[in-house]
């Protein structure tokens, strides 16, 4: 354990070190397998890559797993100034490092992909202090509450769809006042609450040409 966390300490370290202003980040290929070995070097065991998951089996029988990555990933995630929905780019740290917590059965695998996750968003241009702020809330000691299913409520609300620009006003503050102008407490509850605001992006120019006829 002592050898896991000294290693767990240096990763820390290089990362740090990767991420000044001024250094230019290596290729995500080469960070991955020179980490990753210097990682995986702590104990040996047998491994199989399934789906998302890479299952392994040390030589005491013990089972693990760990995500895994197909060799042509390219990693890339939506740039976070894309023509998107702000929460689109945001959340991309949250949901992903519940990917890898419920991936990672061992807490020192768990360090490393969150520590490669944030290395491929920074290589995106994303802010780092945004980054941290939507990772900090996912805490490897609370995961058995991500693996555990949950049941999902059935929509009540009327789903309201608006082609999405980043120029446009805040819809859900527009919505949720003429809401409370037009409707009394007795229509507002038969509605079952403020519509719920979705977007759809419309085609972008490369997608229009690619089918175009000529």
């Amino acid at each position: 354990m002592n050898k896991i966390q000294s290693n767990i300490q240096n990763l820390d370290k290089k990362f740090a070190q990767s991420i000044g202003p001024n250094t230019k980040l290596p290729d995500t290929q080469e960070y991955y397998k020179q980490n990753y070995l210097e990682w995986s070097n702590i104990e040996k065991f047998l491994k199989l890559n399934y789906l998302d998951l890479t299952l392994k089996i040390n030589n005491y029988g013990n089972i693990s797993s760990e995500t895994f990555y197909k060799p042509t990933d390219s990693f890339a995630y939506l740039h976070p100034e894309s023509n998107h929905p702000k929460h689109c780019s945001e959340n991309i740290a949250l949901s992903q490092s519940i990917r890898h917590i419920r991936n990672c059965s061992n807490f020192s695998s768990f360090i490393f992909h969150t520590r490669f996750l944030k290395f491929n968003l920074l290589r995106k241009t994303y802010n780092y202090n945004q980054i941290s702020r939507k990772m900090s809330g996912i805490h490897f000691r609370n995961r058995k509450t991500f693996l555990s299913y949950r049941k999902r409520k059935r929509l009540t609300r009327t789903p309201l769809i608006v082609t999405y620009n980043k120029t446009m006003p805040n819809i859900n503050s527009i919505v949720k006042r003429q809401t409370d102008d037009i409707l009394d407490s007795d229509n507002f509850k038969a509605i079952g609450g403020y519509p719920i605001i979705g977007s759809r992006i419309l085609k972008s120019i490369g997608a229009k040409i690619i089918r175009a006829i000529f």
